[in-house]
């Protein structure tokens, strides 16, 4: 019964593989993210690994995220800045509505957190579309608004599980923060798998 347990293929022995992979991810991305501007490249290498691995496609952890780090670099490097750029000014509008405290700022507030929920469900789809399309910038922001709203139920539970996790790492168990990254990039995948299922998306 305890060879059982740890035999290769056993259900503990690819719990703790499966484990170990978010790790080891999340530590990559965290790396490469250091420099800011290459936070695009590393989110759309991310969610390339984690999607072969939704898929039970083998591979190499390293290889295949520094792969598609690289043949990514430039385009996501570009949508990362046009996303950041979006989100500064989003922060920017939040801190002005709160120092102003007028007519004008009653009507702003829900302008703007419509706004900031446009580009939250951009945002979450965006990268893995990258990882899996090679269309032009403007398409990609097209096809993640369109399918963030047609599969809105799946998009709410993808920011749901993220904000929980986020805050199980910082309230509950810090030690969560180490496999958190790499563990909701991977539900997402699985949740991605079945949205780009009618649309035939084939990973690069």
């Amino acid at each position: 019964m305890a060879q059982k347990l740890f035999d290769i293929d056993s259900p503990i022995l690819r719990f703790m593989n499966k484990l170990f992979d978010m790790v080891l991810l999340t530590v990559i991305w965290a790396i490469c993210c250091l420099p800011i501007f290459t936070i695009g490249a590393a989110t759309t290498a991310l969610y390339y690994v984690t999607m072969k691995m939704a898929s039970d496609i083998e591979g190499y952890i390293f290889k295949d995220f520094f792969k598609a780090f690289r043949s990514n670099f430039k385009q996501a490097t570009g949508i990362w800045m046009i996303m950041l750029a979006f989100g500064l000014t989003l922060i920017g509008s939040a801190w002005w509505y709160y120092k102003i405290n007028n007519s004008l700022s009653a009507v702003a507030l829900p302008v703007l957190l419509i706004v900031a929920g446009l580009y939250i469900i951009v945002l979450i789809y965006i990268f893995p579309l990258l990882a899996r399309c090679e269309v032009t910038v403007k398409q990609l922001i097209k096809m993640a608004f369109v399918m963030s709203l047609k599969n809105f139920k799946w998009t709410l539970f993808m920011i749901v599980c993220s904000a929980c996790m986020l805050a199980m790492g910082i309230f509950v168990a810090a030690p969560l923060l180490l496999i958190g990254v790499g563990l909701i990039a991977y539900i997402h995948a699985k949740v991605l798998q079945i949205v780009f299922e009618p649309y035939h998306l084939n990973l690069k």
